[in-house]
């Protein structure tokens, strides 16, 4: 068989596999395309919260804001807000906004000086911060969305109505091909490369390469080609969810601009506000709790008058990676590939990341598949195991070990990536791209690290000049002033919307309100 790629079968619809169809369509126009899914496999439907890099995909694909918004049920997202992660009662944010790194510092110095609590940083250096916790949102960057550089902010989203619009404004209409089958086969060539993919209507469907979008069964890389699964239960064993979609109550009250995460006995209980449900669930690990437990624990957590008929979805995680996700003529993308639990949202991401870097990959190397391959597999495995190390460090800087489960991971080994943050953070909190990784920016860092109360000692800070100790200055007192004086206007009822009234006002005009039924 050639090296030379010019047509992809991409088995597996969803959002993995339609993502993939546009990205590919987009950046690599020459390729043929085809996607395949089964009518009868259904999709996980638990990640719906994305995090920055979504834009930018939205942008390339030229998706207006209201159109696919309101097609998919999607809300802003302007960060997430940790709870009771540190210790209970205490909380923290993860904000989108980028600042100067001589704010952080200045904030340092003044946290000293002037004997600050910890949590006063996401107050006095984001903005957004003061406005989320009071359920607002900063409407300028959603007004003047095409006309900003820098989008400071993500969404909440129907993750099966995204895949179906992907595939109806982009993918088709780009010329991929839609083959709607049950796949019943993978034939393999004698060099062990897949030969084909045998369907029951379509006979056999064959191709140059073949992108595994399947899910958690990895039907092609891990089914057929036996390929290594690389395990990241030794650091983070929640391997469970159970998820429920819950009405609204009061969504002028309830639709937060922001992911939250709250602490529970063994795991943690995400709730994501969309325009029509709250989609909520328990992730946790089965080593500490049952299936009955976890369902009791989520329900009880929830008020379980309010979900006492609602149905509850129980899901098998596969925590971990495949040692290479592109091995002969197959690339694993989405959770075919492996996957890290959604504390950081990081699920629709990495399927992005996965096919953004194949459609480099295809147009760098068109003819050498052998070496796009060398390069693809080490690229996706730093971005894996970045993300591992990052949510891990969610536990093992706790202070908790009120429960078996906090216990056991506050006292669980770190990984080595945190060793060095660890020395760096113990006088200074901006680290080089390098050091921080691909992934994660130095405002996520800096977050977790304050959040977990990890700030560098006070004689190792580094010294601020005259004009950046001004400037700094400067920066913060506007912005802590500017909350303030939000705060002041929110309380009083003057400007400032809920994330709610904007969506009325703005996207979701003339649609019903989402408790209306």
């Amino acid at each position: 068989m050639s090296e030379k790629i010019q047509s992809i079968l991409i088995v597996g619809g969803g959002t993995a596999g339609w993502m993939a169809a546009c990205i590919l369509s987009k950046r690599v126009p020459d390729m043929s395309i085809t996607l395949i899914e089964s009518s009868d496999v259904p999709t996980v439907g638990v990640g719906e919260a994305t995090i920055i890099r979504m834009a930018r995909f939205l942008r390339d694909m030229g998706l207006g804001e209201k159109s696919w918004m309101t097609a998919c049920n999607a809300t802003y997202k302007e960060g997430i807000y940790f709870n009771g992660f540190h210790s209970k009662g205490t909380h923290y944010w993860h904000p989108f906004q980028s600042i100067n790194t001589d704010v952080t510092d200045m904030w340092l110095h003044r946290y000293y000086q002037e004997r600050l609590e910890p949590n006063s940083y996401f107050e006095m250096c984001y903005g957004n911060t003061t406005r989320n916790g009071r359920n607002r949102i900063n409407i300028e960057n959603k007004v003047n969305f095409d006309k900003i550089e820098r989008i400071d902010y993500t969404y909440h989203l129907d993750a099966a109505l995204f895949a179906q619009h992907l595939k109806e404004k982009i993918a088709k209409p780009a010329g991929v091909r839609h083959v709607i089958d049950n796949v019943t086969d993978v034939k393999l060539a004698e060099n062990g490369w897949v030969a084909g993919i045998v369907t029951e209507g379509n006979g056999t469907l064959e191709a140059d390469l073949y992108i595994d979008c399947s899910g958690f069964r990895s039907m092609l890389l891990q089914g057929k080609l036996e390929e290594k699964f690389v395990s990241y239960l030794d650091k983070l064993p929640n391997d469970r969810a159970v998820a429920m979609r819950v009405p609204y109550s009061d969504p002028n009250q309830e639709m937060h601009p922001f992911t939250s995460a709250t602490a529970l006995e063994a795991g943690w209980v995400w709730k994501i506000p969309l325009w029509h449900r709250l989609g909520t669930g328990y992730v946790y690990s089965s080593r500490h709790k049952t299936e009955s437990q976890a369902e009791e624990e989520l329900r009880n957590h929830l008020g379980e008058e309010r979900v006492r008929q609602l149905p509850a979805n129980h899901i098998k995680m596969r925590i971990g990676r495949c040692e290479r996700t592109w091995r002969h003529n197959v690339v694993a993308i989405g959770l075919a590939a492996g996957f890290v639990e959604p504390l950081e949202s990081t699920g629709i991401e990495l399927a992005q990341l996965g096919a953004e870097l194949l459609a480099e990959s295809l147009l760098e190397r068109p003819s050498h598949a052998s070496i796009c391959q060398r390069l693809y597999n080490a690229k996706m495995q730093v971005i894996f195991d970045e993300i591992a190390d990052y949510i891990q460090l969610h536990y093992i800087l706790t202070n908790r070990e009120d429960t078996p489960y906090w216990h056991d991971q506050k006292y669980s080994e770190a990984p080595l990536r945190f060793e060095t943050l660890a020395k760096l953070s113990r006088r200074e909190l901006s680290f080089s791209n390098d050091e921080a990784g691909d992934v994660f920016s130095n405002t996520a860092w800096n977050s977790i690290l304050i959040g977990m109360r990890k700030l560098p000692l006070r004689e190792n800070l580094p010294p601020l000049d005259a004009r950046k100790y001004r400037e700094a200055c400067k920066a913060m007192d506007d912005n802590f002033r500017a909350a303030k004086r939000q705060s002041v206007e929110i309380s009083e009822g003057r400007k400032n919307p809920t994330h709610f009234e904007f969506l009325s006002n703005t996207v979701y005009q003339g649609a019903a309100r989402p408790d209306a039924g």
